[in-house]
């Protein structure tokens, strides 16, 4: 009778630990591991994907702008709302939030993004960093939202 109640013990505990592994697997598979460009990654029902990034030497002076072109869509099944620009940039050990003016500009002047996205619906977005050209050659750039990071350079 007694062997019998620790086996059932056992069962419970070595169950309980399998479900903890399979939720760790399936919760968040990228919760650490950078996203590459054009691949999705999904927080919250929205899912993101940086299509494409280009680095813009300006005319003058010593700087640069980093211009990521950021998709999302609504995969949930109610609306989300996304607002303001929703990626910082991470070059070294340095961290920087986008340029709402250059951001502006880039989206034909909308002066501060914000949208309500009904499921299924995706938009396209501009944002943009403004950094030193020292800073825009060096590896890695990363974009970062929610903790989650985006690799743009090796």
């Amino acid at each position: 009778m007694k062997g019998e109640k620790q086996k059932r013990i056992l069962k419970i505990v070595f169950g309980l630990i399998a479900l903890l592994i399979i939720w760790l697997l399936f919760e968040n598979p990228r919760s650490n591991s950078p996203v590459k460009i054009s691949e999705s990654v999904t927080l919250d029902g929205i899912s993101y994907t940086i299509d494409s990034y280009k680095i813009k030497e300006r005319d003058y002076g010593e700087r640069s702008d980093i211009i990521l072109k950021v998709r999302f869509k609504n995969i949930s099944n109610h609306p989300q709302t996304t607002t303001g620009y929703p990626f910082n940039l991470k070059i070294g050990d340095q961290t920087f939030k986008p340029s709402s003016e250059r951001s502006r500009v880039a989206n034909g002047n909308n002066v501060y993004f914000s949208s309500e996205l009904n499921p299924e619906q995706e938009q396209s977005l501009n944002v943009v960093f403004d950094v030193t050209n020292n800073q825009a050659a060096e590896t890695p750039i990363k974009a970062v939202h929610k903790n989650q990071e985006f690799l743009l350079t090796d």
